[in-house]
């Protein structure tokens, strides 16, 4: 059965008619001023009120938004001409100096009404993000609370010798257990992923030994890179860098996350850090998926999953998120790739600061003392 025209029509009108009252206020007020300067030029002899029209433009930007506000600075010609220019209550302009004010007013207008039309934006999306911090903060702290109590019960049960000796309750326990680690990696990367979409990154920067950041990265994902064969070598010599070590630690989980969860098991992981050239350069290495030319191009791009994967649980928000906590952090990563199921490495490079080298030589010298 066809539709009909008449109901297509009247949805389409339905559409438009919010943006058309918008505008039609817009008019409206446009409509107030000039009645307003007619009575200053009227009764009172006034001749230049022209900055008046500006005023609907941007009450028309900051509430009805730029394309109301564009009406209402076009239409806002008419009366200006008619009420202000010689000869008056006449639409004519006759002088060169009436036409570069007009085209000076409608610039004015149009840039006024783009200013105003962002402020409001920039408004609204900051109260967006209050919002969406309010909501995730409140539902993060609403599942961490259980699934901390979970995960520990799940932890002090499973080596439990009534446990540990049942086959079918351990392995009940350690499925508990490994979900709800699972869960908890996923909350973390929602977090995350919110203070970089409102830009809340703050890094909290000191020296910080980029061995003890390895470690404890490899600590927490020990269980997640199991079954592969794990190396890693890290020079002695390491200088110390002048970053925010919580982040770059969660930076670095995400890229060993990616390295085994994209790697057959059996597989070798390789973990390298040294200094190169002023910089400390963290590179890990697997055997796995690799990228081909699409994956590499838009590997750090927000939800992006290449097709080849669709099968392996994720978000797409790993590297986005490892990306933006190393930039802000004066980091740089590095994706390398051979092709397709030959393997990947991410380098994070950090530069070693003059500053940080400073104090680390003061802090040395004063525990040598």
């Amino acid at each position: 059965m066809r539709p009909r025209a008449g109901g297509t029509m009247q949805r389409a009108w339905g559409r438009m008619w919010p943006e058309i009252r918008k505008i039609l206020a817009a008019l409206a007020l446009v409509a107030a001023v000039s009645v307003i300067v007619f009575l200053l030029v009227r009764y009172l002899g006034v001749s230049r009120a022209s900055v008046a029209f500006l005023l609907p433009v941007v009450v028309a930007a900051i509430r009805w938004g730029p394309a109301a506000a564009m009406a209402a600075s076009i239409v806002g010609v008419v009366p200006m001409v008619f009420l202000l220019y010689e000869p008056i209550y006449h639409l004519q302009i006759s002088d060169p100096q009436q036409i570069f004010d007009l085209a000076l007013y409608i610039l004015v207008a149009v840039v006024v009404s783009r200013l105003a039309a962002q402020l409001s934006a920039a408004h609204v999306r900051a109260e967006a993000n209050l919002l969406r911090q309010a909501v995730v903060d409140s539902v993060s702290h609403e599942l961490r609370t259980p699934l901390a109590s979970i995960l520990g019960s799940a932890t002090v049960l499973e080596p439990a010798p009534p446990i540990a000796g049942d086959r079918r309750l351990a392995g009940l326990v350690q499925g508990i257990r490994e979900e709800a680690e699972r869960l908890d990696r996923e909350i973390q990367m929602l977090l995350d992923a919110s203070r970089v979409s409102i830009d809340r990154i703050e890094p909290k920067r000191e020296l910080v030994d980029p061995a003890d950041i390895i470690n404890s990265a490899v600590a927490r994902r020990r269980r997640q890179i199991s079954g592969r064969s794990l190396e890693l070598e890290i020079a002695e010599d390491l200088p110390f860098v002048f970053v925010d070590g919580a982040m770059i630690e969660q930076a670095l989980i995400q890229i060993v996350d990616n390295a085994g969860k994209y790697s057959p098991p059996s597989s070798r992981i390789r973990i390298e850090a040294k200094a190169d050239n002023g910089y400390v350069a963290l590179a890990v290495t697997d055997q796995g998926a690799g990228f081909n030319a699409e994956e590499y191009r838009r590997a750090s791009e927000r939800f992006f999953r290449g097709s080849r994967h669709i099968g392996v649980s994720g978000s797409g928000l790993g590297l986005w998120i490892a990306k933006a906590f190393l930039v802000a952090n004066n980091g740089r990563l590095i994706i390398a790739s051979a092709g397709e199921s030959r393997g990947t490495t991410v380098t994070v490079l950090f530069p070693v600061a003059r500053h940080a080298s400073a104090n680390l030589a003061a802090v040395t010298a004063y525990n040598d003392d």
